[in-house]
């Protein structure tokens, strides 16, 4: 059976966590139960006690954990958290994950924040934008919103954490033709016209239940004997 240390030095190894000096620790909530089902959620609330008992959890792992002691939870449950690595490298941005499952190659930096990636582009076989928003959309459960899709053959892409007028001007002279974001942002909208960029917004909550079935793919293959319980509601 696993110990809480155990996930949280994968957790801290497979989301390079050395690479964030000010991120929360892997373990929030520390309990000496061994760990053979664990859930995972994006942010407790009222509800989180009810699923931990109906589901006989051991430990739970929490993209935002803040306001969890608000909530009446059992004593001997483990918490376990990441925020920032999690948001970089498990949602829209530079996510090798991701890039394998869309199989991007040429891929390259699209911008950086305190020395680490904000995004990446990647080179697609050539085909309509359309086409590449319906695989992005059975992909993500869903799409938010869209922008200048005008039935282009597209063979460059970017996916990154970020929408900003700079970021959509590097993604140009990258060659990026379609750039996949978690939201729209209107202060880069002139960028993207200047550019004509077409813009896919998948949604910020959808981008991060993404990450979470990812998270739950890393640790079943790391420990198949692990019963993970991810709570991804429908958007």
């Amino acid at each position: 059976m696993l110990t809480c240390i155990e996930i949280a030095t994968f957790l801290d190894s497979v989301l390079s966590r050395h690479l964030y000096p000010e991120e929360i620790p892997a373990i929030w909530k520390e309990s000496p139960r061994p760990i053979k089902r664990l859930g995972l959620a994006l942010e407790p609330d009222s509800y989180l006690a009810e699923w931990i008992k109906q589901e006989a959890m051991d430990a739970v792992f929490l993209h935002r954990p803040w306001k969890l002691a608000t909530y009446p939870v059992p004593d001997d449950i483990t918490f376990f958290s990441s925020h920032l690595p999690f948001d970089e490298q498990l949602t829209v941005g530079f996510n090798r994950i991701l890039a394998n499952r869309l199989k991007l190659t040429d891929i390259k930096v699209l911008g950086t924040k305190e020395g680490r990636p904000v995004g990446m582009s990647g080179t697609i076989p050539v085909q309509m934008d359309a086409a590449f928003c319906k695989i992005l959309d059975e992909l993500f459960q869903g799409l938010e919103s869209s922008f200048q899709l005008t039935g282009k053959t597209i063979h460059k892409v970017a996916f990154v954490g970020a929408m900003t007028a700079q970021l959509i001007e590097n993604a140009a002279n990258q060659g990026v033709e379609l750039y996949c974001t978690g939201q729209f942002r209107e202060p880069a909208r002139r960028a993207a016209l200047a550019t004509s960029m077409s813009i896919v917004a998948v949604g910020h909550k959808r981008s991060e239940l993404f990450g979470l079935s990812l998270l739950a793919d890393l640790l079943s293959t790391k420990w198949p004997e692990l019963t993970i319980i991810p709570r991804i509601p429908a958007i």
